[in-house]
């Protein structure tokens, strides 16, 4: 890895032991870690995970990232038939 991979690596460590610090910022970092799908193993080891990325693992996630599917959506507002189909099944 690059010394900016590094520092980056550095950056998120810190940051972990000023979150640990305060109770507050710590349960609600535990909090939005497990809402977004970690595990409770992936919360505790956390900081041993981020040592252990390396730039090959991290182009590899990309990959398969970038060739996921997307799906895309247009919203468009309800017409005045939506409306009166809504209020029928009432």
């Amino acid at each position: 890895m690059c010394s900016s991979d590094l520092q980056i690596k550095r950056k998120i460590l810190a940051d972990l032991v000023y979150v640990n610090d305060n109770p507050t910022d710590a349960a609600y970092q535990v909090g939005i870690m497990l809402v977004n799908g970690f595990s409770l193993d992936d919360v505790q080891n956390y900081a041993e995970k981020i040592k252990n990325v390396t730039l090959k693992g991290v182009m590899e996630a990309y990959k398969s990232v970038k060739a996921a599917a997307v799906v895309r959506a247009t919203l468009l507002p309800k017409t005045q038939k939506d409306k009166l189909a809504e209020m029928s099944d009432e």
